[in-house]
C-alpha cells in the first residue's frame, strides 16, 4: 500500500521540531540507526521510535520540550484530518448530487412532458424540467400520486407578467397526475416552486372519481367555462392549439393584453391548473384556489 502523504508530512515535522529542540538527535533520521528494526514495525513504530530516541538522547530535562513538540504534531494532524474529512464530505456530497440528478433525469424521461410558450422558453424548460422535478418527487405529496404506478409528470413555466421577462414574476409549475388503468380514482399533485431558487412555494393535492374520458372538444368547453372566471378571459378555444400530455389537455392564449394557461385533466373531467398572464402587468393563480 502506498504511504500516506499526510503521515510523511507528520514525520518530516517530527524530524524538523526534534532536530531544533535537541542536536544530540540530529544522527537519528528515520530510524537510521535501526533500519531492521524498524522495517518491521511499519510506519507508525517510525514516529513512537523517534519519541523514544528524543527522550533518551536529550534526557529529563527535555522532556517539556517533547511536549511541546507533540502537541504541534497533534494540532498539524487534527488540521489535516479535518481538512481532509471536510474535503472528503463534499465530494461524496457532489457525487451524490450527480447520482441523484442521473436519476432524475431518467425518471423524467419515462414520466415527463414539458410546455412551453416560445422556442426560447421551450429551451429552458427542456433544460431544466428533470431539475425541477428532482426538487419534488421525493415529497410526501407526490408520493401519493407515484404510488399509483402509472402516472404523468407535467413541467411548465409560467409567467405571470409579459413585455419584458422578469424573472420575479415567474414560477415552475409542475403537475404529477396518475393514470387509472385499474382504479375509478386518478390522483392529482401540483407543485409551483420559484423560477430562480427552485424553493417550494405551495403544494396541492387532490383526488377524483374518474369518468368517461372528455375528448378534445369535451376539454375546450370546460376551459371556456372556466376562463369566464377572469374578467378579461373569456374567449372561445382554439381546439388546434390545444396539447394532450399524459392524461391532461393544455392551452394557452397569448397576453397580446391579456392571457393565460389552463390544464384540464381527462379523467377527472375538471381544470385543475388556471393562471393568468399580463402584459406589463401582474396576473394571477385561479385554479388552484389560494
Amino acid at each position: 500500500m502506498a504511504s500516506s502523504p499526510v503521515l510523511d508530512y507528520s514525520l518530516l515535522q517530527v524530524n524538523i521540531n526534534i532536530r531544533r529542540a535537541c542536536p544530540q538527535l540530529l544522527r537519528v533520521v528515520f530510524c537510521d540507526t535501526h533500519p531492521h528494526e524498524c522495517a518491521s514495525q511499519g510506519r507508525y513504530s517510525k514516529l513512537w521510535y523517534y519519541i523514544a530516541g528524543f527522550v533518551s538522547s536529550c534526557g529529563v530535562a527535555n522532556v517539556g520540550k517533547l511536549g511541546f513538540v507533540l502537541s504541534v504534531i497533534m494540532v498539524s494532524v487534527a488540521v489535516t484530518s479535518l481538512i481532509a474529512n471536510v474535503h472528503l464530505y463534499i465530494v461524496n456530497k457532489q457525487l451524490n448530487d450527480e447520482i441523484q440528478q442521473t436519476v432524475a433525469d431518467i425518471e423524467f424521461g419515462m414520466y415527463g412532458y414539458i410546455y412551453a410558450l416560445s422556442p426560447g422558453l421551450e429551451n429552458e424548460t427542456q433544460k431544466r424540467a428533470s431539475t425541477v422535478w428532482k426538487e419534488v418527487k421525493d415529497s410526501d405529496e407526490a408520493k401519493l400520486v407515484i404510488s399509483e404506478d402509472n402516472f404523468s409528470v407535467i413541467v411548465y413555466l409560467h409567467q405571470y407578467s409579459v413585455g419584458g421577462f422578469d424573472p420575479s414574476t415567474a414560477e415552475w409549475v409542475l403537475i404529477i397526475s396518475s393514470t387509472p388503468e385499474n382504479s375509478n380514482e386518478t390522483k392529482i399533485a401540483t407543485f409551483r416552486l420559484d423560477y430562480q431558487t427552485l424553493s417550494l412555494k405551495k403544494t396541492y393535492t387532490s383526488s377524483y372519481s374518474v369518468g368517461d374520458k372528455l375528448s378534445l372538444e369535451e376539454s375546450a368547453a370546460i376551459m371556456e367555462e372556466e376562463m369566464t372566471r377572469d374578467p378579461y378571459g373569456g374567449r372561445s378555444v382554439n381546439s388546434e392549439k390545444v396539447k394532450l400530455f399524459g392524461g391532461n389537455y393544455v392551452y394557452s392564449y397569448p397576453a397580446m393584453d391579456f392571457g393565460g394557461t389552463i390544464i384540464v385533466n381527462k379523467y377527472a373531467g375538471v381544470a385543475i391548473f388556471y393562471a393568468t398572464t399580463v402584459w406589463d402587468g401582474m396576473g394571477r393563480l385561479i385554479i388552484p384556489e389560494e
